[in-house]
């Protein structure tokens, strides 16, 4: 019988493999042109992602050739069709529900609410990508010990990177107190706060 503990990542793996697949053909080919045309001129498609080796055949993408606007998913009622929530759209307009149907489920997935600022790259984020980054810094933290009736006292960097954001997002779903001093702060100062 194989040994269930061996078996585990490769589990994780083949779940990443579909999960990738699926946010390529459901969200990324259908949501946005520039990416559709970069999928289907490689020869990929829109379902053409099996393998993490598959993506060897986009070509690289010069960071300064990036047009921001155009690399945001963008759902359009076209796009939409092409998608699994085509039912549920279609639902929502025969029944005169459009605009609940994008508040809902299209709004919080998509919109760009959170923007930060990566050396010169901003990066967008939905509510549900902060979402996604709470429970990941709340499993962090977890995982490291801490718990509701803790505090955590952050001497990162104060600016907004993906390391601020995770912990402070992840202490706010956790419950836990945080005070944020910042790189600068002297350990004296760190102390006083205890």
């Amino acid at each position: 019988m194989p040994d269930p503990d061996r078996l585990a990542p490769e589990r994780l793996r083949a779940g990443q493999r579909r999960g990738l697949a699926r946010y390529l053909a459901d969200e990324v080919h259908p949501f946005s042109t520039t990416e559709a045309a970069r999928l289907d001129s490689c020869g990929l498609g829109a379902r053409g992602v099996r393998e993490l080796g598959d993506l060897g055949r986009l070509p690289p993408v010069a960071l300064e050739t990036v047009d921001g606007i155009q690399s945001v998913l963008r759902p359009t009622a076209a796009g939409l069709e092409a998608t699994p929530l085509r039912w549920r759209w279609r639902w929502a307009r025969a029944t005169g529900r459009q605009g609940r149907f994008v508040d809902d489920r299209i709004e919080p997935a998509y919109r760009a609410i959170h923007f930060d600022d990566h050396e010169g790259v901003v990066v967008a984020s939905s509510a549900v990508d902060l979402d996604r980054l709470a429970d990941l810094g709340r499993r962090a933290l977890e995982r490291a010990g801490v718990r509701d009736d803790d505090a955590v006292v952050s001497v990162l960097p104060a600016r907004g990177d993906l390391a601020f954001w995770q912990l402070t997002l992840g202490c706010r779903r956790g419950g836990v107190p945080a005070l944020h001093l910042g790189e600068r702060v002297a350990a004296g100062e760190v102390a006083a706060y205890a």
